[in-house]
């Protein structure tokens, strides 16, 4: 039983770590599609801009890829915002893009990065980050250009490992269901041995009793002893009475599936030994013994 608990406990860890590697694989694909997506436009974009500016590309690659939501772009000339964004959300459209963005522009006078604007292309809250994007030293002329819901949109271009992950909570709820009822099932067996084991000494006490009390009501002398004769048929009377009682326990054994419900009462242990002392008394008279209580 230990061993198929376990066995249940580490299915589903693995089953966990599994849709966890699966899920790291698909993110990381689908970023790896947008990065290069996103390349490919700003490339577009920087074409442009050459055609525009009239200036023959030099064979450096003009984007470079800062962090996993900022991109820096040189274009080795004078960038005019407009057109910049113009090109911009063209190409977005053309590369099926549709992701926010904000952009800035780097003024080699100021030697700093101008704020440009924040694009709405994925229909999100039109809410501007305002935040400062870094220098890039190694060009003078280039914009930079920040996607603040780059993971959000990643996340909600796979789909696919949501159904999986549905998929996963079932499993694993029915993995833990099933050790549940598993557990619940060895504390019932536990609990029907136990009773049954209790029973098979109840059942055994009064019959005793009963088989002794009929073998002195056939002896021959008893007949003179009418009190004797009362004092017997009581004690087969009650110990039949306990029978019967152990028998009704017997056919409702199926109650104790219900483990938390068991019906408690206190007694009086004074009263109870009592009973039972007057129940065995003379059991242990007959054989030469007594009992002390």
């Amino acid at each position: 039983m230990r061993f198929v608990i376990f066995l249940g406990v580490i299915s589903i860890i693995g089953i966990i770590a599994l849709q966890v590697y699966f899920f790291q694989i698909t993110f990381n694909n689908e970023e790896r599609k947008l990065d290069q997506k996103i390349q490919v436009a700003l490339w577009e974009v920087v074409e442009q801009i050459y055609a525009l500016n009239q200036i023959n590309y030099s064979g450096i690659n003009p984007v470079v890829q800062v962090s996993s939501d900022y991109f820096v772009v040189n274009v080795n000339d004078f960038i005019d915002a407009d057109v910049l964004e113009h090109y911009l959300v063209k190409t977005f459209e053309k590369q099926n893009i549709q992701l926010d963005f904000e952009y800035g522009i780097y003024d080699c006078q100021a030697e700093q990065m101008l704020y440009g604007n924040y694009v709405n292309l994925g229909q999100k809250e039109n809410k501007p980050t305002k935040i400062e994007l870094p220098k890039h030293e190694e060009f003078i002329y280039y914009f930079g250009i920040y996607f603040p819901w780059r993971k959000q949109y990643i996340l909600g271009n796979i789909n696919s490992i949501y159904i999986l992950s549905g998929i996963l909570v079932f499993v694993v709820l029915f993995l833990g269901y099933a050790l549940v009822v598993i557990l619940q099932q060895k504390r019932f067996s536990e609990l029907q041995k136990d009773v049954v084991n209790n029973l098979t000494h109840e059942f055994k006490t009064p019959l005793s009793s009963i088989v002794l009390s009929t073998d002195v009501l056939s002896e021959n002398e008893i007949s003179k002893e009418p009190d004797r004769i009362k004092m017997y048929a009581a004690i087969i009377k009650t110990q039949a009475n306990a029978l019967l009682g152990h028998i009704e326990k017997v056919l409702g054994m199926s109650e104790l599936e219900n483990i938390g419900k068991l019906n408690k009462e206190i007694i009086n242990l004074h009263e109870y030994l009592a009973q039972i002392t007057e129940q065995e008394i003379w059991r242990t008279n007959n054989k030469n013994g007594n009992i002390s209580v």
